[in-house]
Order: C-alpha cells, then structure tokens, then sequence
C-alpha cells in the first residue's frame, strides 16, 4: 500500500469525522476507565454499580466515549527480510519426439557458362641447350706410295776438236765460248725400297688467329618514298551474331620433363660444396630434390697447376648421413671417372652424359685456345641403373682424391617439375 501524504490524510479524516463522533466504544480500554464518574442516574445498566466506575459496557450512558481522535501517520517501512535459499532445480522434463525430415527441395537451375578467357601470353624462350662434346680426332691417314721417275732425255752430240794453234803473243780475252751442249745422263737405277713411316710428331702449337679484316663501306640508304594519302575509313557493319561456343579441345600431351642444374664449387679430398651454400659441405647442407627424375649430364671446370697422374672419382650420392666422411656403397647413384695419364697445368673442361659411349674427351687451355689433350678422359658409371632420384632426396657429390679449390662442378637432374 502506498503512503499517504497530509493532505490526502487529513481529507480522508473530514469525509470520516461523523462516524467518529457517533461512534460507541465496544469496551473500554483500561486507560479510559476513568472517564466515567460516579452518578444515581437509573440508566446504569447491571454491568455498572451504582457509585463505581464504569466497566467499559455499550449499554451504559456512562461509558459512551467521545469521538476517536485523527489517525496518526503511518509507520516506517521495515527493513526487507533476507532472501530465503533456492529451491532445488527440478528434475529435467522429457525430450520430444524428433519431427520428420523437410522435403528436399529443387535443384536450382545451372549457371550461365562463363566466357572464354583470353589466350594466355607466350611462355619465355628456354635458355640454350649446353653444346656437345667436341668428337676425338679422326686416326691420320696412310702414306701414299712415291711417283715413278721421269724419262731421261737425248744426249746431244759432241763438236769436233780444234787443233791447237801456235803460241802468239797473249792477245786480249776473248770473249767466252757457247756452251757445249750437256752430255747425255746415264741410265736411272731402280728406285730403293719405301723406308718405314717414322713416329707422328706432337700436334703444333695452334697458329695465332689471323686479324679481322676491316668492313666494307655500308652503301648509302635509298630515299624513302612518299606517304600514300589514307583512305577514308569505311562506315562500321554491323554486329553479327554470338556464334556457338565450340567443343572443348582435346587435352594437350603432358609436360616434358625439366632439367635442373646444381653447382657444387670444388674443395679438396670429401663432400664438395654447394654454390650458394653457407659454407657446410653436401652432406650436411644438400641438394634437395623436389620430384622423381633421374641425374642426366656432370660437367667439371677445374683451374689447377701441375694436376698429378691419377684416377679422380666423383661420386653423386643420395641420402648420405649429414656427419659421414664418406658415402657408403648403397648410397651412391653415378660415377664420374677422370683419368690423367700426364701432369696437366691450365684449365681443364669436360662434360658427360650416362648416355655417351666410352669415354670422352677432356680439353685444356694453358695459354692458348682450348684444345683436346691426349692425356685426359672422362667416363660414367651408373651405379644404380637409371640413375634414379625421387623426391626429397638429399643430392650431394664426394670427391675421392685432392683436385683443387678453384673448381667448379654442375649436376643435371631431369625431373617432372
């Protein structure tokens, strides 16, 4: 209930005030008994004695109260009592029934096909394949047998004698006599048997090459001839129909395989370096193989002065554990075979390829253009038919014998990618 104001209390006590004054207590209170006094009136009535205080009844004249006094403001709010503790959660009540699965609805129509695209650009041109490796010499050709001898001219025939006239005085020189003619030659012998073809010296150093000669004058261009007049540009036809979109070409042949080079710079005895790297050697940074292929060519450049007699090993391996200090059998792929019959000095170059038969040729420059050496070749063997690798394989190469630092050494691997 609202509390009332006192302006709203002191109306409800006017619109009240009669019923108050004729308002008859049901009993007194103790603390009103006082109010009635002694009297001989006859009206008592048998709750009342006569001369004794009124006991509080309604039918006494006597004990009739006066009118009840305005009603006091209404008390303070109390304080809100606590919060009684929670009920306990009821019990969860029954799952309904899973209603019936929706109707699939229509396939929606299919889309509009796209336009065609625009052709593609032109790929880029590949680099140039390396050139082959240069054919060893054709062997010299025989001797051929000497010519017969020519025919011996006529004898002339010899001039009569003089005779000898006196001794005069010594006159002047005379001038010289002709000649006589030449006596006739004595028969030729026959000609003494062909003497053994004596050993082919050693190859000449290459000439120098001739200087260029100078280019000819450029003759004087001719003059340009006069612009055409443009024609006047024809009124544009009209558009033609969208013609069908045509069927779908067959699908093109699969793509070739790609060759990938990995230079390895040269280091003495062990696992070469690759070109690039940080520093580590093959077997702990390697050459790691993105799809299946197989290893194609080897080719070597090596700068070295007075290179020793030997057989030198290129090893390309796979897999090799990253702290070995050699490869084991298992793990190597190809071998390539450098064999030197004759200390070599200069710059030595030779490529090979699994597919060369026998072995090829090495050329040296040492001052002068490169030529093939005699006492240099190259060979390969596969260790493994095929020469397979696979992806994520880990590619190094191992040397077997000191060479030198200044090298270089290229791998060729064809893959799919």
């Amino acid at each position: 209930m609202n509390r009332l104001n006192k302006l709203n209390l002191k109306k409800n006590l006017n619109t009240h005030d009669p019923e108050l004054h004729s308002y008859k207590c049901k009993k007194a209170k103790k603390k009103y008994s006082n109010s009635c006094e002694p009297t001989s009136s006859n009206t008592t009535s048998d709750c009342c004695e006569k001369g004794k205080k009124c006991n509080g009844c309604e039918r006494c004249d006597h004990c009739k109260r006066g009118p009840r006094g305005p009603r006091g403001p209404r008390g303070f709010k109390g304080p809100k009592g606590d919060r009684g503790p929670r009920g306990f959660r009821g019990p969860r009540g029954i799952d309904g029934i899973d209603g019936a699965a929706g109707a699939t609805g229509a396939p929606g129509a299919p889309g509009a096909a796209g336009a065609t695209g625009a052709p593609g650009a032109a790929g880029a041109t590949g680099a140039p394949g390396a050139a082959g490796a240069t054919g060893a010499p054709g062997a010299a050709g025989a001797t051929g047998a000497p010519g017969a001898a020519g025919a011996t001219g006529a004898t002339g025939t010899a001039g009569a004698t003089g005779a000898p006239g006196a001794a005069g005085a010594t006159g002047a020189t005379g001038a010289p006599g002709a000649t006589g003619a030449p006596g006739a030659d004595g028969a030729t012998g026959a000609p003494g048997a062909a003497g053994a073809d004596g050993a082919t010296g050693a190859p000449g150093a290459a000439g120098a090459t001739g200087a260029t000669g100078a280019a000819g004058a450029t003759g004087a261009a001719g003059a340009t001839g006069a612009a055409g007049a443009t024609g006047a540009t024809g009124a544009a036809g009209a558009t033609g129909a969208a013609g069908a979109t045509g069927a779908a070409g067959a699908t093109g042949a699969a793509p070739t395989n790609f060759t990938k080079v990995i230079n390895y710079g040269g280091n003495n005895v062990g696992f070469q370096r690759i070109a690039g790297s940080p520093g580590a050697l093959s077997n702990a940074i390697p050459y790691v193989d993105a799809a299946d292929g197989s290893v194609v060519a080897f080719s070597g450049a090596i700068s070295v002065n007075n290179l020793p007699v030997g057989t030198y090993l290129f090893q390309v391996c796979f897999d090799v554990i990253n702290n070995a200090a050699a490869p084991l059998a298992g793990n190597i792929i190809s071998t390539i075979t450098l064999t030197t019959t004759a200390i070599l000095s200069g710059t030595l170059i030779f490529s090979i390829r699994p597919t060369d038969v026998g072995a090829q040729p090495v050329r040296v420059s040492d001052g002068a253009a490169y030529a093939v050496t005699p006492n240099a070749t190259v060979t390969w063997t596969s260790n493994i038919v095929g020469n397979p690798v696979t992806r994520n394989d880990a590619i190094s190469i191992y040397l077997d014998m000191n060479v030198t630092q200044n090298a270089v050494y290229s791998l060729y691997i064809s893959t799919a990618i």
